[in-house]
């Protein structure tokens, strides 16, 4: 019996020497992780029928598009609210579809003169995929800048640096892509041109996302007035009881304009290199950009933890101690399932009667437009909220 305890180490190893020898998702039992988690799995189940009767395997619900749910909620947008499973029952309406086929729409007329426009016309089937399509869906929620689109498209903080000159030459550096950047499984001629079809997809699908529910935008536009209406960083409170400030200071400089910082010697190999900088930062002086970019990301994402701090808090006081949260990702035992669903979807409504977006807009002098009439209260029927 494999999964007997004294059994597994052994049987194991064989499994980890058998993948080294296959290549790799040719192997039986799949990736390495996944094939783990499987084992991991069989051998709670089989502790649990044979043994002790109870199981740890948790089961693990997800938001619908999480960011795109609170700014549905905060402009009371029925639309959207439909598009991301705020609403009573499901209504075959997949935001990050929509979106990905608005983005093939406009490649494919040309809409936006990008050099990449013929190459992702004839490859709209991969380009257009609602996998492919997740990512930048998922951080546009977020009010992202098509800069830090492009950034995540290309997995900006893995990527990697490359000298292709030879000995005695003038150097020719390209960048490539992060490991984790969904550009990987793509296979260009010349390997300068990802950074440019990075650009090129970033700026679609920013455009895509604006056109497919008119006001996706409007929580950025409305927090970045309130940000440029002051020189000072912004504050906010939730339901949950947190402030947040949205502050961002300047580099110290010298005398001669230079930042001040502390840079660790570059390492050099194989015609690659990476440098680390540690900056200073001055205290009284705020970087008014960089606070525009952020407030909107920084906003929901303040919303997103004050949420599952609530929705915890309302867990444990119905006797649940045992949980698993990461971000919108909701998990617990199956026999507590729909206790957590009733603490996600109330402690939603709770977050959100608060109105957090007019509070802040009033304490700025902001004016809120074009907001919806969706009934909040909704939500506390919706059955795939999280799913």
């Amino acid at each position: 019996n494999p999964l007997h305890k004294r059994n597994i180490p052994l049987w194991w190893n064989d499994k980890e020497e058998e993948s080294d020898k296959e290549e790799e998702g040719n192997h039986p039992y799949g990736v390495r992780k996944k094939y783990f988690q499987r084992i991991a799995a069989a051998y709670d189940a089989w502790m649990a029928f044979e043994k002790t009767g109870k199981s740890s395997i948790a089961i693990q619900q997800d938001g619908t598009c999480n960011g795109q749910q609170h700014c549905a909620a905060l402009m009371r947008d029925s639309d959207l609210a439909e598009y991301v499973d705020l609403v009573e029952n499901y209504t075959k309406k997949d935001f990050y579809g929509a979106v990905a086929e608005n983005a093939a729409k406009l490649w494919d007329c040309g809409e936006l003169k990008r050099k990449f426009d013929t190459y992702l016309s004839a490859n709209t089937a991969i380009f257009s995929k609602r996998s492919f399509a997740k990512i930048p869906v998922m951080v546009l929620g977020y009010g992202i800048s098509k800069g830090g689109l492009r950034k995540e498209i290309f997995d900006a903080k893995g990527e990697r640096w490359e000298n292709l000159a030879g000995e005695g030459e003038e150097d020719d550096w390209i960048i490539h892509p992060g490991e984790d950047s969904i550009l990987n499984d793509i296979k260009l001629e010349n390997p300068q041109d990802y950074n440019t079809l990075a650009w090129d997809l970033a700026n679609y699908y920013h455009r895509a996302f604006a056109i497919t529910v008119e006001n996706a935008g409007e929580v950025r536009k409305i927090l970045q007035q309130c940000t440029s209406s002051t020189k000072i960083p912004i504050e906010w409170s939730t339901a949950a009881g947190i402030t947040v400030s949205n502050r961002y200071n300047l580099k110290l400089k010298s005398s001669d304009g230079k930042s001040h910082q502390y840079r660790a010697s570059s390492v050099w190999k194989d015609k690659s290199h990476s440098t680390i900088r540690m900056a200073r930062y001055d205290e009284n002086k705020f970087g008014g950009a960089k606070m525009r970019r952020s407030i909107a990301p920084n906003f929901v994402h303040s919303l997103d933890a004050s949420h599952m701090m609530m929705a915890i808090n309302s867990m444990a006081e119905k006797g649940i101690t045992y949980f698993h949260m990461v971000h919108d990702s909701f998990a617990t035992h199956a026999a507590n399932i729909e206790l957590m669903r009733d603490a996600v979807r109330s402690t939603f409504v709770e977050l959100h009667r608060d109105d957090p977006l007019a509070r802040i807009a009033k304490s700025y002098d902001i004016e809120i437009s074009g907001r919806g009439d969706f009934d909040i209260e909704r939500v506390l029927n919706s059955k795939y909220m999280i799913h």
